[in-house]
């Protein structure tokens, strides 16, 4: 069964430029060139086709925050208190670090103790965190 593309031609073709296929690296390279033409091609395509199939339309139904086309009943661009977002990054900062205990646990029997007292104080500031977070009184509205 034949190779789609015959590398052995298109060595043969960039040999006359002066670069070595026989070097193991000029597959990679020559895979990522390709993927980057194809994928450069098909961008420009799509916003070729986007601009000439679909003209941008001045309906007033557009420019309104819901285009099932009823109106809101209050602004917007109401404001949150910080409090939510302080809450939500406090969140993902103990989420991931709790992520990070799993694979600790999972590998506690081959680190042995040098192993269980990083992560013992690993857990140590997790939980100094929390404290004063919480003394802190950044969970309270």
């Amino acid at each position: 069964m034949k190779n789609f593309i015959n590398l052995n031609n298109i060595c043969n073709i960039i040999w006359r430029y002066g670069v070595n296929c026989i070097d193991e690296m000029f597959y990679i390279y020559f895979f990522f060139i390709i993927a980057f033409l194809i994928s450069s091609f098909l961008l420009f395509f799509n916003l070729i086709l986007v601009h000439k199939l679909f003209r941008y339309s001045n309906y007033l139904d557009k420019e309104s925050p819901y285009e099932c086309g009823y109106e809101p009943f209050i602004d917007t661009r109401g404001k949150f208190s910080v409090n939510f977002y302080i809450i939500s990054i406090l969140f993902l900062i103990f989420d991931v670090e709790i992520i990070l205990l799993y694979p600790w646990a999972l590998s506690l029997s081959l680190t042995q103790f040098f192993g269980f007292f990083s992560g013992s104080f690993f857990i140590i500031i997790l939980v100094l965190v929390l404290l004063f977070e919480w003394s802190s009184q950044s969970f309270d509205f």
